[in-house]
């Protein structure tokens, strides 16, 4: 049985990053500076991201941010003087040193992918290749490109090398729809609809049931230090919170439990939080529930297998 692809590898350390221009992607005419974690510096077009991608969309209508004193453009100022105001100041993504760094879970070759789909498309006969159709589903899904989606489903639905088991992996991961239900047969469609209630159900028990607040010896107002927590788990002390961050399905288990210990709480005693928060990560006996809804996706895959081994 043929498994996912798997996951892009660890992030070098900072030391050893080296910083590179993409042999294709970097066009000196560009007015989008970006970087993935491995060190791979992009110069594209800012226009056609906007209009293609949510993502990009959303994060290009943040409002600069400005230090103390620092000058800033004419009130109302237009497209272009705002442009030529970020080069001169030096902001981010308006040049290799001060290039936008994308989250770790963009990879350098799906990016490839998606670029070359949104740049560079042309009709062909020719089936993509799988790797360059499922790093096109992964990119399309995080950046909102549904152009790139419809894209990707359309030729994954009757590629010739999706197996049973890849294609469930990819309607869990990336969110397959109803009208999709064409990429991935009718009786893996209900087993998928199954799993995602267990994941749903699952992620909303771990949401508005809080770790238990565990103090340090030392504490001497624990009421007020698990108020803090409380407060900052359910986005209370502002921000969105750990609950918005569970009942976003965009974000898996697995990324929120490896981030968990960045978990910031303000009024807490900090050997209170990192005693609390280190209650649910990983231990001898047992794994943090923040990793079960891998073990339901391992079930049904288990399940899958079974059922196309018997027809």
């Amino acid at each position: 049985m043929s498994e996912p692809p798997p996951s892009a590898p660890s992030d070098p350390p900072a030391d050893t990053l080296v910083i590179k221009r993409h042999p294709s992607f970097y066009w000196e005419d560009g007015s989008l500076t970006l970087r993935t974690q491995c060190g791979t510096l992009y110069n594209v077009y800012r226009t056609p991201l906007a209009m293609k991608s949510g993502f990009f969309s959303g994060l290009f209508g943040l409002p600069y941010a400005f230090n103390e004193g620092q000058e800033r453009p004419p009130v109302g100022a237009d497209f272009k003087t705002l442009k030529e105001y970020a080069k001169k100041k030096n902001l981010d993504g308006h040049s290799d040193a001060k290039a936008l760094v994308l989250p770790s879970l963009v990879d350098s070759d799906d990016l490839d992918h998606l670029f070359n789909f949104i740049f560079n498309y042309k009709w062909s006969k020719d089936t993509p290749s799988l790797l360059n159709l499922v790093g096109i589903l992964k990119l399309s899904h995080f950046m909102e490109v549904d152009t790139g989606t419809d894209y990707a489903v359309h030729h994954l639905s009757s590629h010739p090398h999706l197996t049973a088991p890849l294609r469930l992996h990819l309607a869990i991961s990336y969110d397959i729809s109803d009208n999709d239900e064409q990429l991935i047969g009718r009786w893996t469609y209900k087993l998928l609809v199954r799993t995602h209630t267990k994941i749903d159900d699952h992620r909303h028990a771990l949401a508005f049931v809080p770790p238990t607040t565990l103090h340090a010896p030392y504490c001497i107002d624990t009421a007020s230090c698990t108020k803090a927590f409380e407060d900052a788990w359910f986005g209370r002390a502002g921000g969105s919170g750990m609950v918005s961050a569970l009942l976003d399905a965009k974000v898996p288990g697995e990324a929120l439990h490896s981030v968990m210990m960045q978990f910031q709480v303000y009024g807490m005693l900090e050997d209170c939080r990192v005693r609390t928060l280190s209650s649910i990560q990983d231990t001898p006996e047992r794994k943090s529930g923040f990793k079960k809804e891998g073990v339901f996706v391992a079930d049904a895959l288990k399940e899958l297998k079974v059922h196309f081994s018997l027809r």
